[in-house]
């Protein structure tokens, strides 16, 4: 229900806030957004993908990488918290 996924939002949001991580306004949806940019290597989408790479296998954590949603600036990556 809505008021369940605005929590898991306002929880996620802060959490990377508080973690120093710049997130987008979001106003509806599943889904929020995160740049990891500082932490890319390379300002590429090779070097995005390392990054995706790294945060999936050792993490265990599975978001996207912005340029697989035709995001123009490497370093964002889309964050579902509906399943969280």
């Amino acid at each position: 229900n809505r008021e369940r996924l605005r929590r898991r939002y306002e929880t996620i949001v802060d959490g990377l806030k508080k973690a120093g991580i710049e997130c987008l306004k979001g106003n509806a949806g599943l889904f929020c957004w995160m740049n990891l940019g500082f932490l890319l290597d390379k300002k590429t989408k090779e070097g995005e993908l390392e990054l995706w790479d790294v945060i999936l296998k050792e993490l265990k954590l599975n978001i996207s990488p912005g340029s697989s949603c035709h995001c123009s600036e490497f370093g964002w990556f889309r964050v579902c918290f509906a399943n969280m």
